[in-house]
This record gives structure tokens, sequence and C-alpha cells, in this order.
């Protein structure tokens, strides 16, 4: 028996995207992100007003928490999603849409982000 505060938990922002907070738990863990950032402004010295430049991220997550009394992702259906992601270089505000891609009737999920990913 592994006590509920011990076991993982996916899903939600930094983990699973288009999922909601910590939907899938477990005492097995397999998780993977990827982001592509391709900045629109950059700042410099002629716009110094802006802080920071401005950039689109484009992502998939990969993963899942499950319960069993050995290691068997084989015997498992992932998770998956992917989106877009509009925000600042810096990384300090990002807002992402993620879509499902297990499911096509799946809604769009939209999640705000005030600080770092990593």
């Amino acid at each position: 028996f592994l006590p509920f505060q011990k076991t993982f938990a996916v899903g939600g922002i930094g983990t699973l995207r288009a999922y909601p907070f910590r939907q899938y738990r477990g005492r097995h863990m397999f998780l993977t992100n990827g982001d592509w950032t391709w900045e629109l402004f950059k700042r410099s010295s002629k716009n110094a007003m802006l802080k920071t430049g401005f950039a689109v991220v484009g992502f998939t997550d990969f993963g899942l928490a499950w319960d069993a009394p050995t290691w068997d992702l084989g015997q498992r259906r992932p998770a998956w999603d992917a989106g877009l992601g509009l925000g600042t270089t810096d990384e300090t505000l990002r807002v992402y849409f993620a879509k499902d891609l297990r499911s096509a009737s799946s809604p769009v999920h939209v999640t705000l982000r005030i600080a770092r990913s990593y």
C-alpha cells in the first residue's frame, strides 16, 4: 500500500495541459513534454517601453500516472495533447490553448501561467 500523498499525479498545467489538474494518479508515472518557441517581438533599445519580448509556443505533452504492482507502460494508453501558447519571452506570463488528441470531441482547455515553466 502506498499512501495517497506519496503517489504521482499528472494532469493540468505543467504536465498534461489539456487535462484536468491531477486527473491521473498512481505509483507509476511516465511524462514527456516538448515546447517550441518562436519569438515575435524582441526587446530592444528602440522599443524600450517593452520590458520583455513576445513569443508563440507550440507544445505537446504525452504521459500517464497509474497504479499497478509492476511497471507496465506497454499495457497502458497514455494521454496525449498539443496546442499553442502566447506569452512573454522571459516566460513570466503565458496563456496556453491545449487540445486532447485522443478525443475528437474534447474542448480546448485554456490555462494562464504567471511564472516560469521549469
